[in-house]
């Protein structure tokens, strides 16, 4: 099936689906800053904070409950890098789960419904997540990390996905054996 195409949201346009969210408003700005998967986020506890970054060890499943991550044993976890405004809206959070118990169909009506009323017709919580990739890979965050920041189990699922956002090397790897020929011919005198 055709891919379908990525939607940039705005910071006027997130800020009206986090307004349209409420009391989970949080969620939108989270899941941007650090792009764990939305049944991540509903699973979150302020203590999964830690030294500037987050430690993402469950999920909130369709039945209600807390389960390990996608394709984990129970235990493992996955530490994602955490922006300095994300810490911020988690700082002032109550202690404990972020989020309560909430259904992840339930929380995904709800964000179609906020983002349809922000004029984001079309746009899912998943596109928070493909953003946060995005613009990590195009600041030339090498891709086995945000491979595993995003807990895929496969980096070629990230290099399908998100290649094209990767800025071409070919300048670098010009410029870096250059340089390596000039090292070479200063030695030598």
């Amino acid at each position: 099936p055709p891919q379908r195409k990525l939607r940039f949201a705005t910071h006027a346009e997130l800020t009206r689906l986090a307004d349209g969210l409420g009391d989970l408003a949080p969620i939108v700005w989270i899941m941007r800053g650090t792009g764990i998967r939305p049944g991540e986020c509903l699973a979150l506890q302020k203590s999964d904070f830690v030294n500037g970054h987050l430690r993402v060890s469950r999920q909130q499943t369709r039945s209600d409950r807390a389960a390990p991550l996608k394709a984990r044993k129970p235990g493992q976890y996955r530490d994602v890098p955490c922006p300095g405004y994300v810490r911020e809206i988690v700082d002032k959070m109550p202690d404990g789960p972020l989020f309560g118990v909430l259904d992840a169909r339930d929380f995904n009506k709800l964000f179609r419904k906020a983002a349809d009323a922000a004029g984001l017709i079309g746009y899912r919580p998943h596109d928070l997540r493909h953003t946060f990739a995005s613009v990590t890979l195009a600041n030339r965050a090498p891709i086995t990390d945000v491979a595993r920041w995003l807990g895929h189990a496969n980096i070629q699922v990230t290099f399908a996905t998100y290649s094209h956002f990767i800025p071409s090397s070919f300048d670098t790897a010009k410029d870096a054996l250059d340089q390596e020929y000039k090292d070479w011919s200063a030695s030598a005198d």
